[in-house]
C-alpha cells in the first residue's frame, strides 16, 4: 500500500509540473508558513501547521509541522464507542520541481505556482478513549501510544499575491488543504 501511495504523490507532482512550466515563486532564504484542514484516512479530521525554509538553490526546503486530529467511531451498534486524538510533530524536506534549471531556462514570465515532492518524518502520539456499555454499566478505558513514521508528501501552492497562497498537500495517510504565507 505504501508503494501505491508514493506513486500517487509522484504522479500528482509530475502532472502539475507539465501543467505549469514557470519560475519558482520561493527563492533561497524565503520562508513559508501554512495552516490547513486535514482529512485523514487513519487519523480523521483535524488541523495542520507547517513551516518551510528554502535553503539550497531555490530547489530544496526543510522545515517542520504539527498536526492535531480526531477520529470517532461507534462499533457494534451502541455498545462500544472509540475516540482517538492524534498529535503529530514532524520534520519536512521537499524538492521544489519548478525550480529545476532545465525548466527555469524555458520560462519567460514570473509564475504563481509552486509544486513540490518530499518526505516528512516524525512521531504520532495517540490518545485512545474506549466507552463500553455492559448490561447498562458504562465503563471507560484510556490508553496512550506513540509511533514513528516516514511519509512521502506531494504538494501545490498557488499564490494569490506575493505573500498569500492556497496550499493543497497529499501524503500517504491524509490530505491537507489550507492557506499559507510567504515571508
Amino acid at each position: 500500500m505504501k508503494k501505491l501511495d508514493f506513486f500517487k504523490v509522484f504522479a500528482v507532482a509530475l502532472l502539475a509540473t507539465t501543467m505549469a512550466f514557470s519560475e519558482p515563486v520561493l527563492q533561497k532564504g524565503d520562508n513559508a508558513l501554512g495552516f490547513g484542514l486535514i482529512l485523514g484516512w487513519v487519523s480523521g479530521i483535524g488541523v495542520a501547521t507547517s513551516f518551510d525554509h528554502i535553503a539550497i538553490n531555490d530547489m530544496f526546503s526543510f522545515g517542520g509541522g504539527i498536526d492535531y486530529s480526531v477520529k470517532k467511531q461507534r462499533l457494534l451498534s451502541t455498545y462500544l464507542g472509540h475516540r482517538n486524538r492524534y498529535l503529530t510533530p514532524s520534520f519536512r524536506f521537499a524538492w521544489h520541481i519548478l525550480a529545476l534549471p532545465v525548466i527555469a531556462e524555458k520560462v519567460k514570465e514570473k509564475s504563481k505556482h509552486d509544486v513540490y515532492v518530499g518526505v516528512r518524518s516524525g512521531a504520532e502520539i495517540c490518545w485512545s478513549i474506549w466507552d463500553k456499555n455492559y448490561w447498562n454499566a458504562n465503563v471507560r478505558s484510556t490508553s496512550t501510544s506513540a509511533s514513528f513514521f516516514f511519509d512521502p508528501v506531494g504538494g501545490y501552492r498557488f499564490y494569490f499575491s506575493e505573500k498569500v497562497n492556497f496550499i493543497a498537500e497529499i501524503g500517504a495517510y491524509d490530505i491537507n488543504v489550507g492557506i499559507g504565507f510567504k515571508f
